[in-house]
């Protein structure tokens, strides 16, 4: 009859000898009976049944005698064996070690002291390549602030101007290829980072897989489309297929899309269609992020925001080779956003990014969404967030191009007709300054981070994605409102 709680030590007591007997069988050499730790503790020598690791413990510690589970002429011998006085006394002895060394809270201790111990060991190792990664971002930070200067002495030795029109903001000609300091930049960061690493690790071996190979030829390819475009200018034509075959190599070299976690209900996307869907997407990014640059500051104050977010979502995946890879892009991103921003065009120190540095900027994002939203376990681990926080990170310029697309269908203009409808212009319709709607802009892309993550606690992505979409129709709506006032004070 099974025994109360309370009764059990009563019951122990009276004990000469505690029994543990089980069947022969595989599927108990991996228990390890309770009640062998209550009789030791209460000084009871055992007489073990079972095989595996309980009869290790025993014998190890020589708190009681062990014999063939189902074998009764063993079971008598060593019962008999056991009930010796000396062998009697010496096991009582060992009952008390025994269950001293597994009393609950020193194996508590023990446990949180090897978890402190590999806490500590993760943090040091965490902090090392930290180390780095904030070395990769002063070199490329040093480097952009050396850079940009001379190449807007040579901007205006050649008189390589953006030059103001109806459609553009600026009223007096700038500079305009600041983007071709940033692939150098993080490059340079990028290699005498990893250079150090190895070398303060021990000969540590970099090595450069097929995806990278495909991603440094891509990045150049689009660099060099950027920067020709800047000095003489190249058609929509030109640049929408170097971004296509740029793009096309990933997917070629094994990095695509090949999970949506759920999105209306899809998971695993095989590779006929990820393919594609990586090109599209990559493409997609790329030309957002090229269309936003309206205002300054602003695609590179957005760049940056989702460049720290991809630099904080792959620390937390240990992948510390991109964490220096993006740490060297925010580096130059940042000196260059300091003359953008912060210098006036009378200064003679203003300078625009160009195509080189947008469409650099968003192929690098593009990159960094599939390879952070790709399903694969010899990289990292499965996290079911991994696109939703890759989205959320590009929110705001992937939204806009395709309101702005939606409305010039809806006014039956061409598709890709530049013009004044980007989220940048409305608020400056609205009386906003450049730097009012850039604080606006930057703070509703904050603030779909900041929804996101909360809405992943309770919902999934698919119902999140429309609320986001609902979001950002609710604040257009409010921003059409602002201009139809401002407007009416005018006139």
């Amino acid at each position: 009859d099974p025994v109360m709680k309370n009764e059990v030590a009563r019951y122990i007591s009276i004990l000469d000898v505690c029994l543990i007997n089980l069947k022969k069988s595989p599927l108990f050499t991996t228990v390890i009976p309770s009640k062998m730790f209550e009789n030791a503790g209460m000084g009871k020598p055992i007489l073990m049944g079972v095989e595996g690791e309980a009869k290790d413990i025993i014998e190890s510690y020589g708190a009681g005698v062990c014999f063939e589970p189902e074998n009764y002429d063993d079971f008598a011998a060593k019962l008999h064996y056991l009930l010796t006085p000396s062998v009697y006394d010496e096991c009582k002895r060992n009952c008390k070690r025994l269950a001293d060394d597994f009393d609950r809270s020193k194996l508590a201790m023990r446990m949180f002291s090897v978890v402190e111990k590999l806490f500590k060991e993760l943090i040091l190792d965490m902090n090392v390549y930290i180390y780095y990664v904030i070395f990769a971002f002063i070199i490329s930070l040093i480097s952009g602030a050396v850079l940009i200067p001379v190449i807007i002495k040579f901007c205006r030795k050649r008189k390589l101007y953006d030059l103001p029109d109806t459609r553009k903001v600026h009223r007096m000609m700038i500079p305009r290829l600041g983007g071709i300091a940033f692939l150098p930049s993080m490059l340079f960061a990028f290699i005498v980072s990893l250079f150090v690493l190895s070398r303060v690790l021990g000969g540590m071996e970099v090595t450069i897989g097929l995806w990278s190979c495909a991603f440094i030829v891509s990045i150049f390819i689009i660099y060099s489309v950027g920067v020709v475009d800047d000095l003489i200018g190249l058609g929509p034509k030109v640049k929408f297929l170097a971004q296509t075959l740029s793009a096309l190599l990933l997917p070629l070299s094994g990095l695509y899309i090949n999970n949506l976690y759920g999105f209306l209900g899809i998971w695993d996307v095989p590779f006929y269609i990820g393919a594609p869907l990586t090109v599209f997407v990559i493409v997609y990014i790329d030309n957002a992020l090229n269309l936003i640059d309206g205002i300054d500051g602003l695609a590179g104050g957005l760049a940056l925001m989702s460049l720290f977010g991809f630099l904080l979502c792959f620390m937390r995946e240990g992948v510390w080779t991109y964490c220096v890879l993006i740490s060297g892009l925010i580096g130059v991103l940042v000196a260059y956003l300091y003359f953008n921003i912060f210098c006036k065009p009378e200064s003679n120190r203003k300078i625009f990014m160009g195509d080189s540095g947008s469409l650099t900027l968003g192929f690098v994002l593009g990159f960094l969404f599939v390879k952070f939203t790709m399903d694969n376990s010899k990289v990292m681990t499965y996290r079911s967030d991994s696109l939703l926080l890759s989205y959320t990170l590009l929110i705001v310029p992937c939204f806009d191009v395709v309101r702005v697309m939606l409305s010039r269908l809806w006014a039956g203009q061409p598709l890709f007709k530049a013009d004044k409808r980007h989220i940048h212009h409305k608020l400056l319709r609205c009386g906003l300054s450049q730097h009012c709607a850039l604080a606006s802009i930057l703070g509703l892309q904050l603030a779909f981070v900041v929804l996101n993550v909360v809405l992943y606690q309770y919902m999934a992505i698919t119902y999140i994605v429309a609320i986001d979409i609902l979001a950002f129709v609710l604040f257009n709506i409010v921003v059409n409102s602002l201009i139809k006032r401002a407007e009416a004070v005018r006139d």
